[in-house]
């Protein structure tokens, strides 16, 4: 129930399409959606693997072991803040 919450509450979402059908805004849509969704993967894969890491180890040392979800927070917002930056990025460049 935690990791799934974690992995919800880690959202970076991608658009599906470019903010408007220039040209320039259209070519560059690909390269800026490729970007934020290898953030976003790799996003998800450090979330289940902090997540795993801590359950198994917090089963075998108490609730000590847990505490590596505490940098869960941290990641998630650096690449929330990424994802967005690209995105902003974007946008103000190719899409005005």
């Amino acid at each position: 129930m935690i990791i799934l919450f974690l992995l919800v509450a880690a959202c970076i979402s991608v658009p599906e399409s470019p903010k408007n059908d220039t040209e320039e805004c259209v070519a560059q849509y690909f390269h800026a959606k490729r970007q934020m969704r290898e953030i976003q993967v790799e996003n998800r894969n450090f979330t289940a693997a902090i997540s795993a890491l801590s359950f198994g180890v917090g089963f075998w040392t108490g609730p000590i072991g847990f505490t590596p979800m505490l940098v869960l927070p941290y990641t998630q917002y650096k690449n929330k803040k990424a994802a967005d930056l690209i995105q902003n990025e974007y946008e103000s460049n190719y899409c005005n």
